[in-house]
């Protein structure tokens, strides 16, 4: 292979790259993050309001099931979690 053919397959120019791909690479950095995390924290959000709003519901039913649902709920969804992430 000669030089020539090196320089002919390196990657496009920068003027040929998507516009989405440039403003991520040129944008500035706090916004592009912001941008890049807003849904991962607004379902963060979403899903911690769910559980206190569940809890809050079983609560009114009474200490007795809201005790039961904490000895379930933890064993049932850390056991779930470990067999997704740790398998």
């Amino acid at each position: 292979m000669t030089a020539e053919a090196r320089v002919t397959s390196v990657p496009s120019a920068p003027a040929d790259m998507d516009a989405r791909t440039r403003r991520l690479l040129e944008g500035p950095l706090p916004r592009t993050l912001l941008e890049l995390a807003a849904p991962n924290a607004l379902v963060m959000v979403t899903q911690i309001s769910l559980g206190l709003v569940e809890l809050f519901f079983i609560a009114r039913l009474g200490v007795d099931a809201l005790a039961g649902v904490s000895q379930v709920f933890l064993p049932d969804h850390s056991g779930a979690f470990q067999r997704t992430w740790w398998s």
